[in-house]
């Protein structure tokens, strides 16, 4: 069966937005093992871990919030005995309306979604929604737009100080990028040829990959390189979001979308 060469990794952090979307993936999981990864001390994190038993077999990674989602992802895979093929990941959002279009698609094609990923060439499937939301995002602040519409209060030059901190966000974003490929062609000696900006895939919310392009990726993202805390953009977890598809370009697969 196609799923059963898949596991799936889960991070939640928002009580409404996780339930929604424990249900949203039972639809085609339920009864599976998943591997939930959830802050230490989390409020919601009994209710949500309560949930999640009643329509999953759940092994449950406890974390430090070190900024977003992948450092639960990194070390609920690490903590995986599971060796399958491939993995579904998937994570919160505080929007839930923006969660659903993203993981509804993706999940609901099912089987047909799953099945992209036994094909050899393939080593990324992710959601056209997140990657059209990061695209338009990215513009914005080439064309040093601001990303949020303005509330009549804010002045000129509020809109100018925020649009210029997006901007050195994502800089410092961009930095982290350059160090983990760096890394990547020093530890595997792949990736040293290609033009940073060939390759774009967003794994923001939920995506699907090659159990051997993570491991490859994982390896290049040092524990120390994590600081604690949430920011909204320009630290190494948001580079490692996008590191994934220059990971699966490097090894010679394709990344496509639903």
């Amino acid at each position: 069966m196609i799923l059963d060469k898949f596991s799936t990794h889960i991070h939640l952090s928002y009580r409404e937005p996780a339930l929604e979307l424990l249900t949203l993936l039972s639809k085609v999981w339920r009864g599976r093992l998943i591997h939930l990864s959830l802050n230490n001390g989390g409020e919601h994190n009994e209710e949500i871990l309560k949930s999640a038993e009643k329509l999953f077999e759940v092994k449950t990674t406890f974390v430090e919030d070190m900024g977003n989602d992948q450092w639960g992802f990194i070390n609920s895979f690490r903590d995986s005995e599971e060796e399958t093929d491939n993995i579904l990941y998937l994570h919160d959002k505080k929007s839930i309306t923006w969660m659903v279009a993203a993981c509804g698609p993706l999940l609901e094609k099912g089987c047909e979604a799953f099945g992209l990923m036994g094909e050899r060439e393939i080593g990324l499937v992710g959601a056209h929604s997140v990657r059209q939301k990061i695209l338009s995002y990215e513009e914005a602040l080439e064309h040093h737009q601001p990303h949020r519409v303005a509330d009549k209060n804010r002045g000129v030059w509020d809109l100018y100080e925020s649009t210029a901190k997006q901007t050195i966000q994502s800089l410092k974003t961009l930095c982290w990028y350059q160090i983990l490929v760096r890394e990547l062609a020093s530890a595997f000696q792949i990736g040293a040829h290609r033009n940073i900006f060939d390759s774009f895939f967003p794994a923001g919310t939920i995506f699907m990959a090659k159990r051997q392009l993570v491991q490859v990726a994982h390896t290049c993202v040092l524990d120390d390189f994590f600081e604690s805390g949430y920011v909204a953009d320009g630290q190494v977890e948001h580079a490692l979001e996008r590191f994934y598809g220059y990971v699966c370009n490097s090894l010679n697969l394709r990344d496509v979308y639903i």
